[in-house]
């Protein structure tokens, strides 16, 4: 999968964070990456949505191949103290 794109009917999501700003999320996904050495390799997307009052909100989301995969890179950044929400 290229950064950003969805590949395959099996892709599993982990949204981490969401922003007000699609910059804001891209330098939240950078500083993850530093700080985080397991979440090298692995392709995100910021996925714009619509909140009250037609807000948008830029969450930061990991692209997982399959569910157990999500469930394992989850349980990591759980772990080291982060929030995480298992989507499909």
């Amino acid at each position: 999968c290229a950064v950003g794109r969805l590949c395959g009917a099996d892709v599993v999501i982990v949204n981490t964070c969401g922003f007000l700003d699609s910059a804001k999320a891209e330098s939240a996904w950078a500083a993850l990456n530093k700080r985080f050495g397991f979440l090298s390799g692995v392709n995100r997307k910021i996925a714009e949505a619509k909140v009250e009052g037609g807000r948008a909100v830029f969450r930061l989301q990991a692209i997982t191949s399959n569910s157990s995969e999500a469930q394992q890179l989850c349980a990591k950044l759980r772990v080291a103290g982060e929030n995480c929400l298992i989507v499909r």
